[in-house]
């Protein structure tokens, strides 16, 4: 499935690296009024020509899945069947194996399993051994191929789908993130037209635009940080 360019938009950190940021499915989330929103294309075609991309793997953070004040998730066990890819994230427990049907990846604390299927029987003996500290579902569309994280661009999600311009989340960080300076400068350019200079992506799991500079929304009600209601600017 072609992924929707138009949901992306991107900005420069002070460590001068690339993040994209994808609005959703019902652009809900706000985008940066000084952002090219007609990069996300030229980007990811640059992206598939190149010859020497670097292979990635990621390090997943619990916190940039979670709206505002929550402190956990958990996936309904009859939904994981149905839902698609699991990702559970552990406590280690004493004695304790990890299930064979899970493909072990690393989190900022401690590990993560990644289920294509997550059985019932195997959900509720994980919970019920507290093992599970929390379970989200993995939108599919995190595994296509031209997705801006397999080209090294940390990728932040809207955290509040629909309803409200909520903040944005980032759920992994590449081994190889994309600097500007690698870019052709052109596209260099283009994207360093939104900066968040007093931050660094690296160590900012969750974020609001609204708090760094004029955002577009087509929503009424913005959400901050703390998860606190404001009208849109």
């Amino acid at each position: 499935m072609e992924l929707d360019w138009a949901r992306f938009w991107f900005a420069v950190d002070r460590d001068d690296i690339v993040a994209a940021f994808d609005r959703g499915r019902r652009r809900s989330g706000p985008r940066s009024s000084v952002a090219d929103a007609s990069l996300g294309r030229d980007l990811a075609d640059w992206c598939a020509a190149r010859d020497s991309a670097p292979e990635q793997s990621f390090e997943h953070d619990l916190s940039g899945r979670l709206e505002p004040g929550q402190v956990a998730r958990h996936v309904p066990y009859e939904a994981h069947r149905e839902l698609g890819e699991t990702l559970m994230f552990t406590r280690p427990a004493e004695g304790a194996q990890d299930p064979e049907a899970a493909l072990v990846e690393p989190a900022r604390a401690g590990h993560a399993l990644r289920f294509e299927r997550l059985d019932r029987g195997t959900a509720v003996a994980l919970h019920d051994a507290s093992v599970c500290v929390s379970c989200v579902w993995v939108p599919s569309y995190e595994g296509e191929p031209r997705h801006p994280r397999f080209s090294g661009l940390p990728t932040y999600q809207a955290l509040c789908e629909g309803w409200v311009a909520g903040p944005y989340g980032r759920p992994f960080w590449p081994s190889c993130p994309l600097r500007l300076e690698q870019l052709p400068k052109p596209l260099a350019g283009r994207a360093a037209l939104c900066r968040f200079d007093g931050l660094s992506f690296r160590e900012t799991p969750r974020i609001q635009p609204f708090d760094w500079g004029r955002c577009e929304s087509e929503q009424e009600l913005y959400m901050d940080l703390e998860g606190q209601l404001h009208e849109t600017p």
